[in-house]
């Protein structure tokens, strides 16, 4: 938005040296006042708020956040938390992990029979694992267990089966039944190893083996 204080002066005015001066500094300040304002309104959001918003809502949430979290992983982390309110049902869940891990960033399992809550975070968002849990942790019944766990590569989980081996199953069984639900080594555990002694082993065999 353009400030010009100098225009509503009588246009006699507007030709006086010191009276155009006088509104650059009155402009200036003006511009000031109005970036404060627009702060005031992004901050009124959740998805748009600053860091400074940000460390009050996680210090009244009681949130840890990480030095390696960007501004919009702060953000989706707060949303996660104020979408996390009555009903505890399987939509609400859904509808909370949506607003921190984005649609397509995380997937959800219920068995009711075996009494678990899975859930698969993306790589993407891998540093919402630990809040994703506490969240449906305590949405989830105190009588089922809740696992939260990365999703580091999708389809190398299928590269240990034949075609065929696979065709007994849907596409909804191939994304959320447990056998297809592998630990991975995480990059820290691999850590310990020098080069040449993962070299004599395959991707598949890095994120699947106990090494």
């Amino acid at each position: 938005m353009m400030i010009s204080t100098l225009q509503w002066f009588p246009a006699h005015i507007q030709r006086i040296k010191e009276y155009i001066r006088m509104t650059v500094g009155v402009d200036s300040e003006l511009y000031k006042v109005w970036d404060e304002v627009d702060l005031i309104t992004q901050n009124m959001y959740l998805s748009t708020m600053d860091a400074n918003t940000c460390l009050r809502w996680e210090n009244f949430l009681g949130i840890v956040a990480s030095p390696l979290d960007t501004l919009d992983d702060r953000r989706s982390r707060i949303k996660g938390y104020f979408a996390s309110n009555l009903p505890y049902t399987e939509k609400k869940m859904n509808e909370v992990l949506t607003a921190m891990c984005g649609a397509d960033g995380y997937e959800l399992v219920i068995d009711p029979h075996e009494g678990s809550v899975d859930i698969m975070i993306k790589l993407n968002n891998v540093r919402l694992v630990d809040n994703s849990y506490d969240v449906i942790r305590r949405m989830a019944p105190a009588d089922m267990g809740v696992n939260a766990r990365i999703v580091y590569n999708e389809h190398g989980i299928f590269r240990a089966f034949t075609h065929g081996s696979l065709e007994a199953y849907t596409h909804y069984q191939l994304r959320n039944d447990p056998i297809f639900m592998q630990d991975r080594n995480r990059q820290i555990t691999l850590t310990r190893y020098t080069h040449e002694q993962l070299s004599a082993y395959t991707h598949l065999q890095l994120l699947e083996e106990d090494l």
